[in-house]
């Protein structure tokens, strides 16, 4: 019996192709918008990230802070902006 491979096919079957992984300020944004974050969460979050996430984030969020969002969301939001401007 043969078997033909193709360089597009996987060798696995059923394997799906690999997602990109959401970077630091996907990962920062999706935990925001969640209702257990705190301050002390905001802190972890900020701390590892390098000068330009944290300028980046600074204004990500101007701009959400900016639009329509409900009010947990948006003192989320507040108390990331004060880390960042911590960091800043």
């Amino acid at each position: 019996m043969t078997m033909w491979a193709y360089p597009a096919w996987s060798q696995w079957a059923g394997a799906r192709p690999s997602q990109p992984q959401p970077g630091p300020r996907e990962r920062i944004l999706a935990r925001v918008r969640h209702p257990s974050f705190t301050p002390e969460v905001a802190e972890a979050v900020v701390r590892d990230l390098s000068r330009r996430n944290v300028r980046i984030l600074w204004k990500e969020t101007a701009g959400l802070l900016a639009s329509p969002t409900n009010a947990g969301v948006r003192f989320n939001l507040v108390l990331l902006r004060e880390r960042l401007l911590d960091r800043l």
